[in-house]
């Protein structure tokens, strides 16, 4: 090799010379492209190639050791040329993919992209051929590499980076960071909690989650769930009554008595919710008829009264415990005009209100039954008291009787003495009341034909008859007259010899009779019996017409030879 003359570093620039200078290797690819690394000058100085030399056109590796990042950045000592030694065969420098330490490069690799291959990165396809590129690589963004699984919803443009819901360790499942109540405007609770992420963001056929839609979905019910009210409650808040844990059974957060105008108490809070709110057929109870509903009882319960109550009036009688027996809060003294006391607050219902044949009271005749005693009773009387009120001889304690309400002493026959413990039917034989006679004769007759002299053959008129009434003579505050007291009445009108005299034939028509009736045990039975009767007529008599049962009792002794 002929060096040539020396040439002074100082006074003249370096100048290689093909004839004066040893021959070097190859440039590499890359300074080859760089025209003025023709001239040796531009990288060589006579002492060698110093690193200020190599940045000059290198500026990219000048800004990482200035700012220290990178691998060129980070704690390398020595000068370029250490490692990157030109005029030698490809590649400038031979990199060790296992003993390289890329922790200490721009790009530090954790999770999955540490098993990720170098040449995944680093290779290059060029119209010249395969290379490997290191510097320049775009990797600030997951996009760089990354095609965008989102889409649209998740541009290189998106305000949200990738590693808010994704880190190196793995994209998916629980390797996932993504929080739904942090990184959303809807948190997940109760059933929403177990349901698959693809329940709510359904993927296109074929397609991964990520591919569903996941940004811009609405948050009300409705954006999810079909209205399984058919539009009942149009602008409602399902949370009113639906819970995220579940939205039927016990989860339902809906309370009758808040939420509607119908407090649900008694039977029918027992009742199950169809009872009232008929699904349609083979449907769920959202099917059903919620809102609108009447509130009456008649728009669920057929009305067992057939109408005669009224619509609105069942709470009157009616709870919601119970319809009948002791749950009825219907008061025959105040919700009708006929109040029950006696006999008739023992009776049952059905003694006055008959029941349709297999029916319940309820459908008996309740309206309108009439309040007088013949719309239930028959009228023991015949008639003979039409239009009278019953009330004035009857209690509704008992018909007969002590219950009697009838005052005789207020009729037309007040009752003396002589008749207050005679039996009703002594006077009013076969129930006859209207027309009993008031006058003595109508029930005497046969004091009328003592009187008169008729009673027997052969009498004469008492001196009484057709002379004194009757009613004139009795004692009415005496029940059971005696001989005396009626003497005393005889005085009362004549003389005291008059009652003397009464007295006296009273005595005299007694001791006839005994005298008549003392030898009947020596007469035959036929015999016997006639002198009794003959005996018991001039007794009779004797009340009337002393004269004439004197003289019957005189005839009996003679025919009895006494």
């Amino acid at each position: 090799m002929n060096p040539g003359p020396a040439i002074s570093a100082v006074a003249q620039p370096f100048v290689a010379h093909p004839e004066r200078v040893v021959k070097p290797g190859p440039l590499s690819a890359a300074p080859r492209r760089v025209a003025r690394l023709a001239d040796c000058a531009a990288c060589h100085e006579p002492t060698g190639v110093p690193d200020v030399r190599c940045l000059a056109c290198h500026d990219d590796i000048a800004v990482r050791q200035r700012r220290g990042i990178g691998h060129h950045g980070r704690d390398l000592t020595g000068a370029c040329r250490d490692c990157h030694q030109e005029h030698r065969a490809e590649p400038l420098v031979a990199i060790d993919a296992v003993a390289f330490n890329h922790q200490r490069a721009a790009f530090a690799l954790h999770g999955r992209h540490a098993a990720v291959e170098c040449r995944r990165c680093h290779e290059e396809t060029t119209a010249t051929g395969v290379r490997w590129r290191y510097l320049g690589l775009a990797w600030t963004r997951c996009a760089d590499c990354h095609a965008d699984p989102h889409g649209t919803q998740a541009s290189r443009d998106a305000q949200v980076p990738c590693e808010r819901c994704h880190r190196e360790s793995g994209w998916t499942g629980r390797d996932l960071v993504f929080d739904h109540a942090r990184d959303t405007r809807f948190s997940l609770s109760g059933a929403h909690a177990r349901s698959a992420c693809t329940a709510c963001h359904v993927p296109p056929a074929g397609g991964r989650l990520a591919s569903a839609k996941l940004a811009g979905l609405g948050t009300t019910c409705a954006t999810c769930h079909a209205d399984p009210h058919d539009g009942q409650f149009v602008g409602a808040d399902c949370a009113r009554c639906h819970r995220e844990s579940g939205w039927t059974g016990r989860d339902l957060a809906f309370e009758h008595t808040r939420d509607t105008r119908f407090a649900l108490s008694g039977a029918h809070a027992r009742a199950t919710c169809v009872a009232c709110h008929t699904p349609l057929e083979g449907g769920k109870l959202a099917s059903a008829k919620l809102v609108g509903q009447s509130a009456e009882c008649v728009s669920c319960h057929a009305d067992p009264h057939r109408g005669q109550l009224g619509r609105d009036t069942c709470a009157r009688c009616h709870t919601t415990a119970a319809w009948t027996g002791r749950d009825l809060v219907f008061e025959h003294a105040r919700d009708t005009t006929f109040a029950l006391s006696g006999r008739h607050a023992r009776l049952a219902c059905t003694a006055c209100h008959t029941p349709t044949v297999g029916g319940s009271l309820g459908s008996a005749k309740l309206a309108g039954v009439g309040t007088a005693c013949a719309t239930c009773h028959a009228d023991p009387h015949g008639g003979q008291f039409a239009g009278a009120d019953c009330a004035a001889c009857h209690t509704s304690a008992g018909w007969t009787g002590a219950h009697l309400g009838f005052d005789h002493q207020r009729s037309r026959f007040p009752l003396d003495a002589l008749h207050r413990d005679r039996a009703c039917a002594s006077c009013h034989a076969g129930g006859r009341y209207r027309s009993t006679p008031t006058d003595c004769e109508g029930c005497h007759a046969g004091a009328r034909a003592d009187l008169a002299g008729t009673a027997l053959p052969g009498l004469a008129p008492s001196p009484h008859h057709g002379k004194v009434a009757c009613i004139g003579c009795p004692l009415p505050d005496v029940a059971r007259p005696r001989a005396a007291d009626h003497a005393a009445r005889c005085a009362g009108c004549h003389t005291a010899h008059y009652g003397a005299l009464y007295y006296a034939r009273s005595a005299l028509v007694l001791d006839l009779a005994g005298r008549a009736l003392a030898g009947l045990a020596e007469l035959d039975s036929e015999r016997a019996r006639a002198a009794r009767d003959a005996v018991a007529s001039a007794r009779r008599l004797s009340s009337h017409n002393h004269e004439g049962a004197e003289r019957t009792l005189r005839r009996l002794l003679l025919e009895l030879g006494r």
